[in-house]
């Protein structure tokens, strides 16, 4: 066995059940990992938990850290607050893209309704 999850409702998940991506996600308490060097790591007390497989090992941090691994391994994107006058110019901006067709329909469940002026 590589690796241990217990969990803090008592129950568990391990290499021998599965990937660190089959492993549930949630209320996640400690982590156990064989390794040469320790015999075993015991990761607890943090927020959050991954497993990195650039490293091949688990990591345990906190919110900068998780995103941190998150921004450098998925194609999550961050978002930035930014001035209202200044986001309405860049919106129109965008409204305007000459690289984009005319926008002829608007998906609610994912553009929500329309800002300000904005059609359709």
């Amino acid at each position: 066995m590589d690796w241990k999850i217990y969990y803090g409702d008592g129950s568990t998940f391990s290499s021998d059940q599965g990937s660190p991506q089959d492993a549930p996600p949630w209320n996640i308490e400690i982590i156990l990992e064989a390794t040469h060097k320790e015999g075993v790591l015991r990761l607890s007390g943090k927020d959050y938990y991954w497993f990195d497989s650039t490293l091949g090992q688990w990591s345990a941090g906190d919110f900068m850290g998780m995103m941190d691994y998150i921004l450098r391994h998925s194609t999550v994107k961050v978002a930035r607050s930014m001035c209202t006058r200044d986001f309405e110019l860049l919106f129109a901006r965008a409204v305007a893209d000459p690289d984009f067709p005319t926008k002829s329909l608007r998906n609610y469940p994912r553009e929500g309704p329309p800002y300000r002026d904005e059609q359709p």
